[in-house]
């Protein structure tokens, strides 16, 4: 019994995040209704309203849940059911449907419907004004292109290791930059735990640790931000420094033939 509930409880918190600050989802749900009662063509119904309806019913069937953690699939897996879910083609296909007399008037009520039932984007703090065509910060690009091989150059691939804030971005700039570690590192409750990243975080360096597990991880570069305190210099245990572009010491190891 005490499993059910925390899958209710679960579940109930799913839809709380799918929600969200805006009332979009309410606005699925009438056009949801409003079609199973208007359609008549059997193919769309069965799309937009059917199977929809039926994903929805097994999402919120609690043994459905128990049944997903009891084959080892996690909570963020079976939070995106969730995504298919088609509510923007189904609250078009409805407006569409409704208006379909008056489709000018439709399209303004409709917009205006979308636009005061969801939420301005815009104005999250973590949308930011891009800084070049990758839509990634200028320092990753900057970085990367410092430690990417030379055009021609036998190496297909270059190891490196980055501090967290450039986790993210990295690979969306160039496949050819390997990571030992990438998103699920950053991510506290999938438990990943990777001594290197715990050694690249701390507050001081410990120059002869992190050597030592770079190595381990077979990276050839090491960036670190130029505000970190080093118990000894890392040119110490051979590594030199190739450049400092946008507050980022550029580390090459010397030692560990790539």
């Amino acid at each position: 019994m005490e499993l059910f509930i925390d899958s209710w409880n679960n579940i109930i918190q799913f839809y709380k995040n799918y929600i969200g600050t805006g009332f979009g989802v309410y606005l699925y749900l009438i056009a949801l209704v409003f079609l199973l009662f208007t359609e008549k063509r059997k193919q769309v119904k069965t799309i937009l309203v059917i199977a929809p309806i039926a994903i929805l019913v097994l999402f919120t069937f609690p043994p459905f849940k128990m049944l997903f953690d009891v084959i080892g699939l996690d909570s963020e897996t079976y939070y995106r059911i969730l995504w298919l879910i088609p509510m923007g083609i189904t609250i078009a296909y409805a407006g569409v449907k409704l208006f379909e007399k008056y489709i000018w008037i439709g399209i303004v009520v409709m917009c205006a419907l979308v636009i005061y039932t969801g939420d301005y984007v815009y104005d999250n703090v973590n949308i930011t004004k891009a800084e070049n065509g990758y839509h990634i910060p200028q320092m990753v690009v900057n970085v990367c292109d410092v430690i990417l091989p030379e055009e021609g150059s036998d190496k297909s691939r270059v190891w490196a290791v980055f501090p967290s804030e450039f986790i993210h971005y990295v690979r969306q700039y160039s496949d050819v930059i390997c990571m030992p570690y990438g998103r699920e590192a950053l991510v506290d409750r999938w438990g990943f735990d990777y001594p290197l990243q715990d050694l690249m975080e701390a507050e001081v360096i410990q120059a002869d640790k992190l050597a030592e597990e770079v190595r381990n991880n077979w990276c050839e570069y090491v960036i670190l931000s130029v505000n970190k305190k080093y118990t000894e210099p890392m040119e110490d245990y051979g590594f030199e420094l190739v450049d400092t572009i946008d507050g980022y010491h550029i580390y090459r190891d010397t030692q560990t033939e790539q």
